[in-house]
């Protein structure tokens, strides 16, 4: 029965903290504002001006005025620009395990992607328009979307172009226009005076990306979330408990987090365990011999 009851509660633990560290937001950043940008948190009815190192979260929305210009920094080194007049939504920003995950929504203008090798063949890094939906691996492109019409560019790498259930790949220096309603074309080289002039902007934004420091522990930002996995709540929904949370100001990493969550966890088992025994002692002092199953639920 002890040894049943132990085993129970051990599966118990291990389903329990598998599911909590399983999954976590990717954690993605506002920052090298310039000019007017205008943030919508996720669940939020009203846009608020955008601030150096703001945390965004799945669901949040970033808009730039004419002028106007940011970079979107992720924890893993990805990073998005948006140029003047341009929007869109994060709609996922997600790590499971060697998996990484993270979706736009590119609603109109300009925006630039420099996105690592994916390392895991479960991650994804997409970029949906209102015409096409692209899938992006270790790539260097730009998008743009304008009304009807969506222009794909890759300035280094390559990667998949879908709409209306046709898919294309496009490589280094080529371009795909896809039409609403329509499927995309097959690529096209992008023109050498064209090219130059992507190659030289792209130069002046990974310049500019390169000097990009980022707290990514620090995410308190004003009492704002961070990246929550539903993209409504706070980062301290997640939390396992006030005891993790007292830690959370220490330079710990993600060993330590992990040990602490065992550790909290083994003392839980070791809780119960003492419990659970107590009561069998007094079964057995009570009813010696009576064998049967005791089930507690609580």
């Amino acid at each position: 029965m002890k040894r049943t009851a132990q085993a129970m509660l051990g599966l118990l633990a291990v389903v329990l903290f598998s599911a909590a560290v399983s999954a976590a937001p990717l954690k993605v950043k506002v920052t090298k504002i310039k000019g007017n940008v205008m943030v919508m948190k996720a669940g939020a009815s009203n846009w608020t001006t955008a601030t150096d190192n703001m945390s965004l979260n799945k669901g949040s929305q970033v808009k730039t005025a004419a002028g106007g210009s940011c970079i979107l920094a992720w924890e893993n080194g990805n990073v998005v620009r948006l140029n003047e007049l341009s929007a869109l939504a994060i709609t996922e920003s997600l790590k499971e395990g060697a998996a990484q995950k993270t979706g736009l929504d590119v609603k109109n203008g300009k925006t630039y992607a420099k996105v690592g090798k994916l390392e895991s063949s479960n991650s994804e890094f997409t970029i949906k328009t209102p015409t096409a939906i692209a899938g992006v691996r270790g790539s260097e492109i730009i998008v743009t979307a304008d009304t009807g019409i969506s222009t794909f560019q890759v300035l280094d790498g390559s990667f998949a172009v879908e709409s209306e259930g046709v898919e294309v790949v496009i490589d280094q220096n080529f371009q795909v226009e896809v039409v609403a309603n329509e499927p995309p074309p097959e690529p096209v080289e992008i023109s050498t005076e064209d090219l130059d002039a992507l190659k030289a902007e792209a130069e002046e934004i990974k310049a500019e990306a390169e000097d990009i420091e980022l707290d990514f522990r620090d995410d308190e930002d004003d009492g704002e979330d961070s990246s929550s996995l539903d993209g409504g709540e706070d980062d301290d929904d997640m939390d396992a408990g006030d005891d993790m949370e007292s830690g959370m100001d220490e330079d710990y990493g993600d060993e330590d987090y992990a040990s602490m969550a065992i550790d909290s966890i083994g003392n839980d088992i070791i809780d119960q365990e003492t419990v659970i025994n107590g009561i069998l002692d007094q079964l057995y002092e009570f009813a010696p011999n009576a064998g049967g199953a005791l089930i507690i639920i609580e």
